[in-house]
């Protein structure tokens, strides 16, 4: 999964970087194209950002990006919406702290659901002990 993000990661960051280079703002889709390929790349990169890296993946058993995937697709939506309403011109410090507000609003959210601890994920099994055999067992 995590080669799958990182490659994902990569290729929204380049359609991106190509719909400002290359596309026209007067096309149909050029805001589709333009909001969509940010919101993958940014949600991506704020999931492994948040996540600690390959090393604090490799310490815990539930991984970087899963974990952070819901916060990260927040800040993503959040900040996009920041965007759009600063292209129409619209952002202004009570919107601004609006989203704010939100934001707070879902991560507590987020705390609650999650019975008031941070989601674990996938769960290690322990491992069952070894039936005793032999001169053990007789004690």
């Amino acid at each position: 999964m995590n080669l799958f993000t990182s490659f994902l990661t990569l290729v929204a960051w380049v359609l991106w970087g190509c719909t400002i280079l290359f596309v026209d703002p007067d096309v149909t889709l050029a805001p589709v194209l333009f909001y969509g390929t940010l919101f993958i790349a940014l949600t991506c990169t704020l999931a492994r950002l948040m996540g600690g890296g390959v090393q604090a993946e490799k310490e815990r058993p539930t991984g970087g990006f899963g974990a952070n995937f819901g916060n990260a697709a927040v800040v993503s939506t959040l900040l996009l919406f920041a965007l759009w309403l600063q292209s129409m011109g619209t952002l202004t410090s009570l919107n601004g702290g609006l989203l704010a507000i939100a934001f707070l609003l879902v991560e507590v959210g987020f705390f609650f659901s999650s019975g008031g601890r941070k989601s674990r994920g996938r769960r290690r099994l322990r491992a069952m002990p070894a039936p005793e055999t032999g001169p053990a067992r007789d004690r």
